[in-house]
C-alpha cells in the first residue's frame, strides 16, 4: 500500500513525464512557443557542445529560433530513444536529423547537406517547469554537412 509521500512523488513524476512529452511534442513540431510553455521564466539551457547558453525564457526563444532558423524547412525531424523521468528532473537520450540552411551556433551551410546529431539532455525541473536543460551532442556531422 503506498503511503502519502509515495503518492505524492508518483504524482510529482507522473506530471514531470508529461511536461516533458508536451515539451518533446512542441520541439519535434519546431513549436517554439509551446516548447516555452515547458520553462520558467529564470530557466538556464546549455548547448555544451556549441558552447551557448540562455539565461531565462526570453533568451531561450530566441537561441531556439536561431537554431530553427539554421535548418531547412520541413527537413527537422527528432527521435527519441529513451527517456528516464524523476521527481526533480529528466534524462533525454535523443537523434535530431535536418539540412543545414543558414547558421546554428558557429556552423554555417546550405541546404545541400544533411546532418545528424545524437546527444542527450539533462535538466532540473521545480514547481512543474524546466529549470536547467543541458545538452550534450555529437555535432560532427552538423560541421561535415557545412563543409560540403
Amino acid at each position: 500500500r503506498a503511503t502519502p509521500q509515495r503518492k505524492g512523488l508518483i504524482k510529482s513524476i507522473e506530471h514531470n513525464r508529461k511536461l516533458i512529452e508536451d515539451y518533446w511534442k512542441a520541439f519535434e513540431a519546431v513549436d517554439v512557443d509551446a516548447a516555452m510553455h515547458a520553462f520558467s521564466d529564470d530557466a538556464v539551457y546549455e548547448n555544451t557542445s556549441l558552447g551557448q547558453a540562455a539565461h531565462g525564457k526570453e533568451n531561450i526563444r530566441t537561441m531556439w529560433s536561431e537554431w530553427f532558423g539554421g535548418t531547412a524547412a520541413g527537413s527537422f525531424t527528432t527521435t527519441l530513444d529513451h527517456v528516464v523521468i524523476g521527481e526533480d528532473g529528466f534524462a533525454l537520450e535523443w537523434t535530431v536529423t535536418a539540412k543545414l540552411d543558414g547558421t546554428i551556433g558557429d556552423t554555417t551551410g546550405s541546404s545541400a547537406g544533411s546532418f545528424e546529431v545524437r546527444g542527450s539532455s539533462v535538466g532540473t525541473i521545480a514547481n512543474g517547469l524546466i529549470t536547467g536543460n543541458r545538452d550534450y551532442s555529437n555535432m560532427a556531422s552538423a560541421v561535415a554537412a557545412a563543409a560540403g
